[in-house]
């Protein structure tokens, strides 16, 4: 006996093939897994007056310290990767034609990246 799907009720849904049962799109399953959902009982958040966001922006609090305090180190890590790199992989200056080539680049240029970065 087959069985008939009708069709999906609306936006953002689906029907599953064994059970019939809809289920919500991916989008909205990840939203549901990664956002917060609001606290239940919590009252209507009203608009933040400017000294409140003033006040907010002015002060850090600790995870937002820890993520800068890890996040510099590794940029910096990653450009010293990144510039070696590319000096290691520089092509030479003149093909074997002698002819200039275009793509080579100053190692020059790359150290004085490195010590403005």
């Amino acid at each position: 006996m087959r069985r008939r799907l009708a069709a999906p009720s609306g936006r953002g849904s689906r029907l599953t093939i064994s059970t019939g049962e809809e289920r919500a799109r991916l989008g909205e399953r990840l939203r549901g897994a990664v956002l917060k959902p609001p606290r239940e009982g919590a009252a209507e958040a009203r608009p933040a007056s400017v000294e409140e966001l003033e006040q907010r922006a002015r002060g850090t609090d600790d995870k937002e310290r820890l993520v800068g305090l890890f996040a510099g180190p590794c940029a910096a890590a990653i450009t010293f990767v990144v510039v070696d790199a590319l000096i290691s992989n520089d092509p030479p200056s003149r093909l074997a034609s002698g002819v200039l080539d275009t793509r080579h680049v100053s190692v020059t240029l790359y150290h004085d990246v490195l010590l403005v970065l």
